[in-house]
Formats: structure tokens, sequence, C-alpha cells
């Protein structure tokens, strides 16, 4: 019988100098060790596989732990499911207890009184009592706070979706639909001091029904129980299944720098350069982004790879998406060195291929993702205008499609510039183009076409591929455009507040999401 436990070959040959394990692996070979198995030089205690003392142990447990962030015991027994070793208790509690996630998510207690026990229920839902949680995420339907009603009997809980709006009748319209309509009253409510709870109408309500109104205050904290412990509990399953937001944070130094420099990188062209062609600093170098409710780590160029075997990425889109690219390849060369194996004519559009993964990254310039014309050199000095295609995609990347796993595909600036539309064929007008016998459509108008072609593109098509549609570009420059003096000597990076979307941008951003929503909107 041969065992084969992939990434796990090179400990192999620990077991002998682990000082937990070398006398056992002598007693399995002695015949003295019953319980344990020697398997193809691996040890077994059962269905567990042994772990000799290696960082390979701190590995298991992030990524067992990883999975949900649960607690320090359910970690505990999902690793000794699996594996042993004879310090596992103690590692698994240290690890739990330190990792930032938790710590971030973990609930607050609250010291506002003694707790004072309500009189115990007889029957379900005869006694309840309920809170609001407010200051949630927003989700699609607009709601961003949760109204919570616990039967203190059972201890079942209903969870309504509300909004921080909701006053007092739209909250007894929420109980006589979502609680009343199941259970009947009930004899007895209690609650917080919250304005709804307190108001005329609340009150006036349950003095017709029979229902007693119990609050709480600093001095008989009655709430303090059951309903804030499920209060507790939800916003940490909430902390913890809700999607981090990437984009919400900050910059903060960071001492270790970047993880590539103009010197170790091939894919850094000359003229991008920034050292060599005279930068005098590097401060700018040493930052990152900090999510503000959740942990970014640093991107692992090995696991990357090996997530990525046989697989195919492609970022489609304009020179931003080149720029995506060659920061991607300058991570990636840390493990593995990639060989290009097609460029277009103006090495525009480019392909690597990582021989050790076989994973492949190509970057498709279509500026416009539509058909278009460009009189453009390398320069950006124009020729003529750009007759752009609003009912044709380029396809440069359209033919290319069904060959890509993953994709980026993103654009915008380039509908900024002077340009003639056509469709069916015809000249239907155009934008920037002052002094020519045709309608003004405006960019807006060009956009939200291309956005309609390729959202349909990508969810009509029967090729499952992941595809992450990026936002508008940002500029490469500040204080003016690449070709026409533009600056590129800021030296921190910017703090919330002090830079706004451009008229232009906020455009662009409102076309995107008015796009994207019908499209998921769209049945199929």
């Amino acid at each position: 019988m041969i065992v084969q436990v992939p990434g796990f070959d090179s400990f192999r040959e620990l077991f002998d100098s682990d000082p937990y394990f070398s006398a056992m692996m002598i007693a399995v070979r002695a015949g003295e060790k019953l319980k344990f198995v020697l398997v193809d030089g691996f040890l077994f205690p059962g269905n567990q596989l042994c772990v000799p003392d290696s960082s390979l142990r701190l590995q298991i447990i992030k990524e067992i732990h990883g999975e949900g962030h649960v607690g320090r015991d359910r970690t505990l027994q999902l690793v000794k499911a699996s594996y042993f070793w004879p310090t596992i208790r103690k590692e698994v509690e240290k690890y739990v207890e330190i990792c930032r996630i938790c710590q971030l998510s973990k609930g607050k207690a609250t010291n506002a009184g003694l707790y004072m026990p309500l009189p115990i229920p007889t029957q379900p839902w005869t006694d309840l009592s309920m809170d609001f949680v407010l200051g949630l995420p927003r989700t699609q339907r607009g709601f961003d706070s949760i109204y919570v009603v616990v039967d203190r009997f059972s201890k079942m809980v209903h969870f309504i979706p509300c909004k921080k709006t909701t006053d007092a009748v739209k909250a007894a319209q929420l109980f006589f639909r979502e609680v009343y309509r199941l259970h009947g009253l009930p004899t007895s409510i209690v609650s917080d001091r919250d304005t709804r709870f307190l108001s005329h109408f609340w009150r006036s309500l349950w003095k017709m029904v029979n229902t007693r109104l119990d609050f709480s205050s600093a001095y008989h904290p009655q709430t303090d129980g059951q309903t804030e412990v499920v209060n507790r509990a939800l916003g940490d399953l909430l902390r913890f299944s809700a999607k981090c937001d990437l984009f919400t944070g900050e910059w903060i130094p960071d001492p270790s720098g970047p993880v590539y420099s103009n010197e170790s990188c091939l894919a850094i062209e000359g003229h991008q350069n920034c050292m060599r062609n005279g930068r005098p600093d590097s401060g700018y170098l040493y930052w990152r982004w900090n999510p503000r409710d959740c942990e970014l780590p640093k991107f692992d160029p090995e696991k990357f790879l090996d997530s990525m075997r046989n697989k195919s990425w492609a970022f489609v889109g304009d020179s931003i998406s080149r720029n995506h690219v060659q920061s991607l390849l300058c991570i990636l060369s840390q493990v593995d060195q990639a060989v290009e194996v097609y460029h277009d004519e103006e090495y525009r559009s480019k392909r690597w291929h990582f021989p050790s993964h076989n994973f492949t990254l190509s970057v498709v310039w279509t500026p416009f993702l539509l058909r278009a014309d460009i009189f453009e050199d390398i320069n950006g000095v124009s020729s003529s205008e750009i007759q752009l295609h609003l009912d044709k995609l380029d396809t440069k990347w359209t033919e290319q499609y069904n060959n890509f796993d993953y994709m980026v595909i993103a654009g915008g600036k380039w509908f900024l510039k002077t340009a003639v539309y056509h469709e069916n064929d015809t000249i239907q007008g155009c934008h920037n183009c002052h002094g020519k016998n045709l309608t003004i459509l405006g960019f807006e108008y060009a956009y939200s076409k291309a956005l309609q072609l390729v959202l349909n593109f990508v969810t009509s098509s029967e090729h499952n591929a992941f595809v992450f549609l990026g936002t508008t570009t940002p500029d490469h420059f500040e204080n003016g455009e690449w070709f026409s003096g533009g600056t590129c000597n800021r030296t921190v990076p910017f703090k919330e507040g002090e830079v706004g979307m451009r008229d232009v941008d906020t455009a662009m951003r409102d076309i995107e999401l008015e796009e994207f929503e019908k499209a998921a909107a769209t049945p199929g």
C-alpha cells in the first residue's frame, strides 16, 4: 500500500527527529504500539495523521480555523478529526486567542447592571422579548437593521429584516405579519426603552389587547438577559458571514515594503522605471491598504499559483489592465518565471505561460470592449476620429472568451475621446465632435451601450467563466493626462476626504451601477 498525502511529503523524514514521535516510531516498528499504524513512512492513530513538530502544524490550524473562524472548541474538534500531535490543544488555543479576525468580530460585553430574572414562562409564545439590531450593511432590498423577537419559553427567535427608520407603526405591522399570524397574541413583552416601544401608539396598541409591557432600565435591566444574548450571537454570526468590504478602509504604513522592486522585476518597462528615470524617494512604496472591518492578508504568490494550476486568467481592457498584469507578473515571478508565448504587432496584447503550474496569464488590449477603428499611434497622437461600433463587441476578446477560466473586464476612460458612433453600419452621432454635422450623443450613450452588450454576452454564454466587471479605470497621473503634462510626484496616499469623484467619474459610476442592476434583475 502506498500513501500519498499531497503537500505532506516534505515532513516524512521529520518523524525520526521529533522528540515525541521518534520514540513512537521505534515502538511501532518493534510492534509495541498497536494503536498506531505506520504506512509508507506516515504514522496514523486510527484515521488521524500524526504531524511532527514543524511549521505545518500552524498551517493546518490556520487553514481549518480560517474556513469560518469558529471558536476554540470547534476548531480543536475539526483539527483533531484529521490530525494528531501531543500539544494540539495548546497550539489551537493559542492561535484562536490571538486570531485578529476573531478579535475584531468578537462581541463586546457591557456591564449595564445586574441581571434581573423574569418570571419563568409556562408555555410557548406567551412571554416574548424584543429588540432591534441597527447599523448593519445595507442589503440589495434596502434593509439595514433586524427586528429580533424571542420566545422566552422555547428560545425560538424570529429575525425580521427592517430599516433603521422603522417606526412604532411599522414595527407593529411587522410583528402582526411575522409573529402574530404564526403564534397568536402574547401575554407579556419585555423590551428596552427604545423610542418605538415608548411611543403612545405602541403602548395603546398592546393595552387594547391586554398584553403587559415591561421595560428595562439601568436599575432594572431585564433585557440584559435573553434578547441581549441573542443579539450578541446574531452580531457575531453576521460579522462572520458578511462579505468583507475591501473598499472601505485606509492606507497605513507598511515597513515590510513591496515584494518586488524596479530592479527585481523584468516586467517593468523602461519608461515605467521610476528609480532608474530619476525619482529620488521611495517612501511611497511602504504603504498598504487596510480594510476597516476585516483583515486583508498579503498576496501569496505560491498559494495563488497552486490554486491556478491548469487554469487561464485574462485582463481585458485598456492600459490600466496592462499595468495590473505587469504587477501580477512581478509578484508571481517570486515563485516562477513566466514565459511570453504571444504578443500582437504593437505589443499591447500579450500572453504568458507558467510552466511549473501550467497557468496562462493574458492581457487583451481593447479599450472600448467594442469594435473600434482607432487612428492613434503608440504616443497617443491621433490622425482621425475614432470610429466606434456600438452594436458590435470586439472579437479580440470575445473569440478567446471560452479559453479563459477567470477574467477581469474593465474600461471607461477611452469613451471620453472624440469618436463617431455607428449602429447597424450607419453613423448615428458622435461625442466631442464639434464642427461636424452630426448628432451629439455624448459618451454616456456609448458607455451604456457597451456595458449592455458586455453583460448580455457574459450572462448568456454557455461558458462558465468567473468574470470580474471592474468600474471605470483611474487616470495614470494627477493634474493632467499622461500625454499632456500630468504629474506623478505624490509621496503619500490620499486620506479620506482629500479627493472626490469628478463629474465624469460620477456619471460613469452611475451608468455602471444602473446597467449592472438591470443585468442582475434579468432572468436567466
